[in-house]
């Protein structure tokens, strides 16, 4: 919902309380992913995009598909810095 409504400090700090449980899921890498892309933080984000890729396990093909395509990309803005 947060993610949603664009209030990314608080979406990020909720994901940070799911970590700290030790409890995150390949959605959250996710949704991580997604934020921190948004905020343009590139390295962060493939680093969360790389730890969805690595535990959703075919779960989530569309999602996987996206997050291999901003990993690309985002490779790429990485590479020109």
């Amino acid at each position: 919902m947060l993610t949603l409504a664009e209030q990314y400090p608080q979406a990020l700090a909720a994901l940070d309380r799911v970590r700290a449980l030790g409890k995150e899921i390949p959605g959250d890498y996710y949704l991580r992913a997604i934020i921190l892309d948004k905020l343009h933080d590139y390295k962060p984000a493939l680093e969360s995009y790389r730890q969805f890729l690595a535990t959703s396990g075919g779960k989530n093909p569309d999602e996987e598909f996206k997050a291999r395509q901003r990993s690309r990309i985002i490779e790429r803005i990485l590479s020109k810095r």
